[in-house]
């Protein structure tokens, strides 16, 4: 009796090319896919690979580089996180290459090569992306800040060196942020230098040329080098009973640039003016000038 069964050993070469041919096209697939994603992502700036951090390892993308550092919480299931990224993605924008937002999803780690970077896509998202996963999330949360409670989404903003400034649970105010990014990249002027001095016998032409050519010249190039922050040069309403008659300001970022001040601007002064100051007439600064006094004012804002 004849029946239609192969033999065993055609039937076994059979399956295995049956499953050479079928890996070969789940690998076509998966390359392609592969592909398509880097060949629509190149050039655009779109930040897609997510890396995964724990516990410990989470507390080096908290670290600011030397600069004010945004940090998100989210997760893609979250619909006020989704909600809120498009205001993220604006301040990004807008603050590139003075500030770093890092944003933190939550979601579950499958998720790390699947909804999470397809939701950064979509949104067109150039932030440095991660996914967390602790097997205890509140110790986190604690060690993170001690205003959130665990829900999402979850906002901090950290100083250049590292202090907590600004910490939110819900969406961001976006122009609170703001401020506050503003507020951390404005130089505040810790150490003031003002110098008062009078006019004498009416040499006000004297003294005012002597002071822009001069005082006002080197200021330009000491702050263009970042040795001050900013001057300034005040003139006085004329009255009678007038103290002084012009302040000479300037400003330090801090006590060690302050410190400094008296080599560099010696230094600058031999290679800007090394045959002397620049006057608009044979008269000496000592006859149209007087100092009458210096004072040093220090800022305590909290910048410092």
């Amino acid at each position: 009796m004849r029946t239609n069964l192969k033999p065993l050993s055609f039937r076994i070469v059979s399956a295995l090319v049956l499953a050479l041919v079928f890996t070969s096209l789940v690998f076509a697939q998966t390359e392609t896919a592969s592909n398509d994603v880097s060949s629509q992502t190149s050039g655009t700036g779109l930040n897609l690979n997510v890396t995964k951090v724990d516990d410990v390892s989470v507390k080096e993308v908290l670290k600011p580089d030397g600069r004010p550092l945004i940090v998100n919480f989210w997760a893609t299931w979250c619909e006020p996180c989704r909600d809120e990224f498009p205001d993220l993605i604006g301040i990004d924008a807008d603050y590139k290459g003075r500030i770093d937002l890092r944003i933190i999803s939550l979601d579950d780690p499958v998720e790390i090569t699947r909804e999470v970077p397809k939701f950064l896509k979509e949104m067109g998202s150039t932030m440095t992306p991660y996914l967390l996963r602790t097997e205890d999330e509140s110790t986190v949360i604690g060690a993170i800040s001690d205003t959130w409670q665990g829900g999402l989404p979850f906002t901090v903003v950290y100083d250049s060196n590292g202090n907590v400034r600004h910490a939110r649970q819900g969406k961001i105010k976006a122009p609170v942020v703001r401020a506050m990014l503003d507020q951390l990249l404005t130089p505040a002027d810790k150490v003031a230098v003002t110098e008062f001095v009078k006019v004498l016998n009416g040499k006000n032409e004297e003294a005012e040329f002597f002071y822009r050519n001069n005082w006002m010249a080197l200021r330009k190039e000491a702050q263009k080098r970042g040795m001050i922050v900013s001057y300034e040069l005040q003139f006085a309403e004329p009255s009678e009973n007038g103290e002084y008659d012009i302040a000479l300001i300037t400003r330090y970022k801090d006590d060690a640039q302050f410190a400094a001040a008296e080599k560099n601007f010696a230094k600058l002064i031999e290679e800007l003016n090394p045959e002397g100051p620049l006057l608009v007439s044979s008269l000496m600064p000592a006859e149209f000038r007087k100092s009458l006094s210096v004072r040093i004012s220090r800022s305590m804002d909290s910048h410092f």
